[in-house]
């Protein structure tokens, strides 16, 4: 089907990716291999819980309806200490905070 919402721009970008030079430099290279057992919370803390109201001011509160159990995280099926700390593991973080 022809229309002008096509992806057939995707279809002319090259296949191959050629990074710029600043990208190639082996003290990034280092840099990032470096960072990759930092855990981003260390850097930039734990996720907030989202509040709709900031978001979206001025909106009716009900809007924002609770959650069902299956997408309520902060009940009794959030993520557990002990789940952070091996995900931490698992990725091979230094330390988790």
């Amino acid at each position: 089907i022809i229309s002008r919402y096509s992806d057939s721009d995707d279809e002319s970008r090259p296949k191959t990716y050629n990074p710029p030079i600043w990208a190639q430099s082996p003290d990034l290279r280092q840099a990032l291999e470096d960072m990759r057992t930092v855990n981003p919370d260390t850097i930039f803390g734990a996720m907030p819980q989202l509040r709709m109201d900031e978001i979206f001011p001025g909106r009716r509160k009900s809007k924002f309806r609770a959650r069902t159990s299956s997408a309520n995280w902060a009940g009794t099926d959030g993520v557990t200490v002990e789940e952070e700390m091996e995900y931490a593991k698992r990725m091979g973080f230094e330390r988790i905070e």
